[in-house]
């Protein structure tokens, strides 16, 4: 697809992964690591002393139970619009776009594991690398 064809086209991205959802029944806290206090303070501005990991019981499969999306949505402005069709290379595409409010699917993931829908874990597992080098 030509690159002016698609910016006019298109009104919004929706990328998403499910992760496995943790158990409410046996789900339990433990303390962060330096790693995940780091991660979350970078990337949601939050300070968390505890997260939760899954344990297992009965009712659930070692510890999980079902699935929840981890999900970005980008919505195409007229900036946006210009520079895939004016071809924008991609680093500078990815720095206008995350740098307009846009919340990333490692965000998305952050905010899902503080309220203990699924585990830092389970998180890391869907998430790309390049995503933890996006601007904050």
């Amino acid at each position: 697809v030509e690159r002016y064809l698609l910016g006019s086209a298109l009104t919004g991205i929706i990328s998403q992964r499910l992760a496995r959802k943790l158990c409410d029944k046996c789900k339990r806290k433990r303390p962060t690591t330096n790693a995940e206090r780091g991660l979350c303070s970078a990337f949601i501005g939050r300070e968390i002393l505890e997260t939760y990991e899954a344990v297992g019981c009965p009712e659930c499969n070692h510890g999980y139970r079902g699935r929840i999306a981890i999900q970005e949505v980008l919505s195409i402005n007229q900036e946006v619009r210009d520079a895939i069709s004016n071809n924008l290379r991609k680093d500078a595409l990815r720095k206008l776009v995350y740098t307009k409010g846009t919340t990333t699917m490692l965000q998305d993931g952050l905010y899902k594991v503080l309220a203990g829908f699924t585990t830092m874990t389970e998180l890391l597992k869907l998430v790309e690398i390049d995503d933890l080098n996006i601007q904050k």
